[in-house]
């Protein structure tokens, strides 16, 4: 698909006045861009990281929270969720065997205690571990297109973030500059600074 980035144009627009329909012309310079502006991700982790994996390409449309790159350190990160996990599971059976001795007056009362207490952090340690992971990814804020990729597998997050994406299903001309109206004679006229500001195009 092709990459859709924002360009600089010159916006000319057609008037005409009363009766004797003078034509005027506007020329201003500007740009066109995806409605809501261009986001840059940078992913959670901020610079410095590297890219593992790209899960996307220009021209791809990405729904809200879909994962686009995959930061080197992901698999340490899930290797540590899934250790927390595997406590909390051995936590949870050993609370389960002190139960049933329990009940047969083999355990004491402040043992199960402690043992529910070690769920507890066990299950807390899971928590920390899935936040932790999520820093290893970068998912889309919300529904958008791929604009551009900056960082690519094996490269460092730059300044630059690591894709540009928007809402490129409508776009909006923005002028950026003052423009110069003029007559069917070449005369200039009036300026108008802010005539094509934010003018929507789809």
């Amino acid at each position: 698909m092709r990459k859709i980035v924002p360009f600089v144009f010159f916006i000319l627009a057609s008037f005409t006045q009363g009766l004797l329909a003078d034509s005027r012309v506007i020329s201003s310079l500007g740009r066109i861009e995806p409605a809501g502006g261009v986001v840059r991700l940078a992913g959670p982790s901020g610079l410095g990281s590297v890219i593992m994996d790209l899960k996307v390409k220009e021209g791809d449309r990405v729904a809200q929270g879909d994962v686009i790159a995959l930061l080197d350190s992901y698999p340490v990160r899930k290797a540590e969720l899934a250790q927390s996990q595997a406590e909390l599971e051995s936590a949870r059976k050993q609370l389960e065997r002190e139960k049933k001795l329990g009940k047969a007056m083999a355990t004491s009362a402040s043992k199960l205690e402690a043992l529910e207490l070690q769920v507890k952090a066990s299950a807390a340690g899971v928590k920390a571990a899935e936040a932790t992971l999520n820093l290893s990814m970068v998912r889309a804020p919300h529904d958008a297109q791929i604009l551009y990729i900056h960082a690519r597998p094996g490269e460092r997050v730059g300044v630059e973030g690591v894709v540009e994406i928007g809402r490129a299903d409508t776009l909006v001309a923005s002028a950026a500059f003052r423009g110069e109206v003029a007559d069917s004679r070449g005369a200039l006229g009036l300026h108008h600074p802010d005539l094509l500001a934010g003018s929507r195009l789809g």
